[in-house]
């Protein structure tokens, strides 16, 4: 708990970095991935609003490039990436992207990379904690 504690500290910095502007476009594309829907709409947190929109149209563009690999061009052609203007309720950083009609949502947020880490790699931490 004290080594998720300690990590937790260490993401506002990266939300208000000169390079958040590209991790959270990556963030995108990602989830994007995830989501795999040519109809999603990306969501971000409070008072990002404006960053996220920035960000969609290269987001939107590198997932049209894996889409016309993966699904092909039927698919790219399909492709419409909307911004939701309802920010997520909490968080620091990322997004959260929506598709197949709000069934399928990918919460990609800071928080939630934070948390996924630790879960994926608690046994590393304990075996090194409890030798």
């Amino acid at each position: 708990q004290k080594v998720l504690a300690e990590a937790a500290k260490q993401l506002p910095p990266l939300a208000t970095g000169s390079s958040y502007p590209a991790l959270l476009e990556s963030l995108i594309v990602e989830a994007l991935k995830g989501v795999a829907d040519p109809k999603a709409s990306v969501k971000g947190v409070a008072g990002q609003g404006a960053m996220v929109q920035k960000c969609i149209p290269a987001a939107t563009a590198k997932f049209k490039d894996w889409a016309a690999k993966e699904h092909g061009a039927g698919f790219v052609s399909k492709i419409e990436v909307t911004f939701d203007p309802i920010p997520l309720d909490a968080g620091i950083g990322g997004c959260e992207v929506r598709g197949f009609g709000g069934k399928i949502s990918m919460n990609n947020t800071l928080q939630s990379r934070l948390m996924l880490a630790y879960e994926t790699r608690l046994p590393q931490l304990r075996a090194a904690l409890f030798k």
